[in-house]
């Protein structure tokens, strides 16, 4: 799960220069994610992976942030990081 962390940081980072369909394709994989861990199991942390999906999918029609962006770009790394630590 943290290689599609790591995309999805990719994806903040370079959105303006990636394709729309990989783009989706990122964005979904967290909307998922986060709707299948963060609503399932109350887990806030991962329900975070929602919001940057949908913030992701925002991004792409022009809807941004330069701090929203700098802290999901934080927290995605934080979460990787941690996979990897444990």
């Amino acid at each position: 799960m943290s290689i599609g962390d790591v995309l999805a940081i990719v994806t903040l980072l370079f959105g303006a220069f990636l394709p729309e369909k990989y783009i989706f394709y990122t964005a979904f994989y967290l909307i998922i994610k986060g709707a299948l861990f963060g609503i399932g199991s109350r887990d806030y942390v991962s329900f975070l992976d929602l919001v940057c999906g949908i913030y992701i999918i925002l991004m792409v029609y022009g809807i941004k942030s330069t701090f929203l962006t700098v802290f999901f770009c934080l927290f995605l790394s934080m979460k990787t990081v941690m996979m990897f630590a444990f």
